[in-house]
């Protein structure tokens, strides 16, 4: 049975981790192995590479368990843990930090900073395919956003002040 993926002249090979191509694998009989395959199965033994080139040295092959019934479960343990850490005396004393207060603005006009947040990252999606994703980009990037996200809610806060007066 002829494979049509790795078939034509401009066609790329298909290659299985052990790197054969899969007409290859077909044509002896095997199997290409999976990642749920236990290590001791590899057609290379127990030692074999996978995609990213390190070894399998699970003791068996156990599928990831389904989790989709735990959601309500998961969002009371995170909402429990919120509340334990917000009510902890330390986190109530930095709270009232003078530097941490922007933040606190940002909270106050939240819809407002997201919007900017937005438009900051869609300026930055548009540098990172102008020029490369370079890490020295991608920090002057999140420190551009981050300083007009804190501006911005100082600016409105001190505009709410100015209102109230």
């Amino acid at each position: 049975m002829r494979d049509e993926a790795a078939s034509g002249p401009k066609a790329l090979p298909r290659l299985w981790p052990e790197g054969g191509r899969a007409s290859e694998t077909a044509r002896e009989g095997r199997r290409p192995p999976t990642l749920a395959q236990p290590s001791s199965h590899h057609p290379k033994g127990p030692t074999a590479r996978y995609k990213w080139g390190l070894p399998d040295h699970r003791p068996l092959a156990i599928a990831a368990p389904d989790k989709s019934h735990v959601g309500p479960l998961r969002l009371l343990h995170i909402l429990a843990l919120t509340y334990l850490i917000f009510s902890a005396p330390a986190v109530r004393r930095l709270s009232g930090w003078r530097p941490l207060r922007l933040i606190d603005a940002c909270g106050r006009h939240s819809l407002e900073i997201f919007a900017a947040g937005c438009l900051a990252a869609l300026i930055g999606r548009i540098l990172y395919r102008t020029f490369d994703a370079t890490w020295p980009l991608q920090i002057a990037v999140n420190l551009t956003g981050l300083a007009l996200m804190l501006g911005l809610a100082k600016l409105l806060d001190a505009r709410a002040v100015a209102r109230r007066r």
